[in-house]
């Protein structure tokens, strides 16, 4: 039975990753040189460590620290390790620690540099918030309130970039691209990339909303109300993402929203829908293809107000950025294996960049990251580090089939596999047989994993087996958070992944295994009151008589919710009452 003080903690928990969620992409210090990302980071470590002490003091309280002989199984602690997730989490963890004793800057390593401050220490505190969300995470309570506070952060920062769109931003900011909205990250490219992640959140709350007006189950007004609202709070949130004007977030949107379309199609079965979405993406890809062409007959569009830079596809000086990453890599090839370091980019990287990096950019100009994630996690982590980035993101997108139904046997299992195998190494391969450099497998590694991925999801369109279709709310959800990764996915790849996008990052990965695995199909209701049981009770030389029992009120809340060993954390046994994972 939890006590007040286990209740506390678990309160606090909550109370900490929501407080996350809240300040990391709202907050930004006015009266600080490093007004933006720095700031936002000292803010999450002191966040993480609050919560983790909660769960420490939890723990040591109801006695789960220790083993007892006799009282558990050896194995069920290790349970949570069968979920692919969670072991490339755990192994994330290991090689950020082995590359920081390993790099040739430790301190800056481990604590990260003055402007980025994403070192070992900040990884780690992501992947903290991922396990104490799966640890404490057990009602639909707790996650709409996850949800409605994401959605509702979104709302203030989409403002305040049209307010900056209009020139009405009461402050002044210095290296502030011109035209284009930078709110509260500091960067157009920032902005897009964190809107990007919540934009699914708000069409499933409209959908949801909308599909409740249809059927009735609200009242009218109700319904009417919030579709309006979450309509409105959708419209914004485009309407900042483009006046960012960033190619690498628009381009992760449009994906995110193909695969939310297809795995829609597929996991309902809709062979034509399904075909249809895949030709209009085709017509997409070649429209703009045509685009980038020069002397087409689309040239006129190139004027269009944002449509010259939104639609163009220009790499600018990243180009340049990554050829020197290809020279850093193979320059040495011990460091190719274990990375230089988490946070070494810029010490590792610019003495390889060339003199068309230097013209264009100007003399003293440096680069401490590559604009590409791929590269980034070759540079510090080394090919140990990519394998285990690349497990990490191949561990989201099986878990996230195999909970939709998609991948459901072992020939399916292996199947996937070899198809993401065989994706990233011709993306890496292909770059290099065109252009006879690696320049380009920066961007060919996930994009080959990405067709793989499109390709088992076609194969599935046609050949799955038959069955009941599953329409419901949780796999509605499973979908959306499944294609908002896809988004951060393939926006990282362009851009940096920064401390709002990664937390997002790993609070939607808890989401998806604890919707997956911890959730009930539908909400539970607040309290249950059991009914009177009849008890019939025969008496020596009496009559048969019936004796009301009187029963207690079960009250089932986000805090007494009970808590099962499918989080690593979590050292009880798994509780029969939860809904199993597939």
């Amino acid at each position: 039975m939890q006590t007040k003080l286990g209740l506390f903690c678990d309160k606090l928990i909550e109370a900490g990753w929501l407080a996350a969620a809240i300040v990391i992409p709202l907050f930004m210090n006015v009266h600080s040189q490093r007004s933006f990302e720095s700031d936002k980071i000292a803010l999450l470590r002191s966040i993480v460590l609050v919560m983790f002490v909660a769960w420490v003091i939890k723990m040591l309280e109801a006695g789960n620290w220790k083993l007892e002989a006799g009282n558990q199984r050896p194995a069920t602690r290790f349970r949570a390790l069968k979920i692919p997730l969670v072991f490339s989490a755990l192994l994330l963890a290991m090689v950020h620690i082995f590359t920081t004793i390993t790099s040739i800057v430790p301190r800056l390593s481990l604590w990260g540099s003055y402007q980025r401050m994403q070192g070992t220490y900040t990884i780690l505190s992501y992947i903290v918030v991922f396990f104490l969300i799966l640890h404490t995470l057990r009602t639909w309570e707790q996650l709409d309130r996850l949800i409605t506070v994401a959605l509702l952060t979104s709302l203030p920062i989409s403002l305040y970039g049209l307010m900056q769109h209009f020139g009405v931003d009461p402050f002044i900011w210095a290296g502030v691209p011109a035209h284009r909205v930078v709110s509260t990250m500091g960067n157009p490219i920032f902005v897009a990339a964190y809107l990007i992640m919540v934009v699914p959140l708000t069409m499933r709350q409209l959908a949801k909303s909308l599909s409740a007006l249809l059927t009735g189950k609200e009242e009218g007004a109700t319904s009417i109300i919030l579709a309006t609202c979450y309509f409105f709070l959708l419209a914004i949130q485009l309407i900042c993402i483009v006046l960012t004007q960033s190619r690498g977030p628009l381009i992760g949107l449009v994906g995110g929203f193909f695969f939310f379309l297809l795995l829609m199609a597929v996991s309902r079965r809709k062979k034509g829908l399904g075909v249809t979405i895949i030709l209009g993406s085709m017509g997409i890809i070649l429209f703009l293809a045509i685009l980038n062409l020069p002397k087409t007959p689309l040239e006129p569009l190139k004027e269009v107000p944002y449509f010259q830079r939104l639609l163009t596809m220009e790499l600018g000086g990243r180009l340049y950025i990554w050829e020197g990453a290809v020279s850093t890599i193979v320059a040495d090839p011990v460091r190719a294996v274990i990375g230089h370091g988490p946070e070494s980019i810029q010490i590792a990287l610019n003495p390889h960049l060339s003199a068309d990096f230097v013209r264009r950019h100007g003399v003293g100009k440096t680069a401490d990251r590559c604009h590409n994630e791929t590269f980034d996690v070759l540079i510090t982590t080394g090919l140990m580090g990519l394998v285990t980035y690349l497990l990490l993101f191949g561990g989201l997108f099986y878990c996230g089939l195999r909970w939709l139904g998609l991948i459901a046997n072992p020939r399916q299992r292996a199947l996937f596999i070899a198809l993401l195998m065989l994706g990233g190494f011709f993306g890496a391969v292909v770059p290099w047989v065109i252009k006879d450099t690696f320049t380009f497998a920066g961007l060919g590694i996930p994009a080959g994993i990405l067709v793989a991925l499109v390709i088992y999801l076609v194969i599935s369109l046609f050949y799955q087996q038959k069955g009941n279709v599953q329409n419901s709310g949780k796999q509605l959800l499973l979908i959306v958070l499944f294609s908002a990764i896809v988004a951060h996915f393939i926006e990282i790849q362009f851009g940096i992944a920064i401390a709002a996008t990664r937390l997002y990052f790993w609070v939607y990965a808890a989401l998806m295994t604890a919707v997956a695995l911890f959730l009930q199909e539908e909400p539970m209701p607040a309290r249950a009151v059991k009914e009177p049981l009849s008890v019939k009770r025969r008496g020596r030389g009496k009559k048969r008589r019936e004796k009301k029992v009187r029963t207690p009120i079960v009250a089932v809340s986000p805090w007494n919710a009970p808590l099962t060993s499918r989080s690593l954390l979590s050292s009880s046994p798994i509780n029969s009452s939860l809904a199993p994972g597939p």
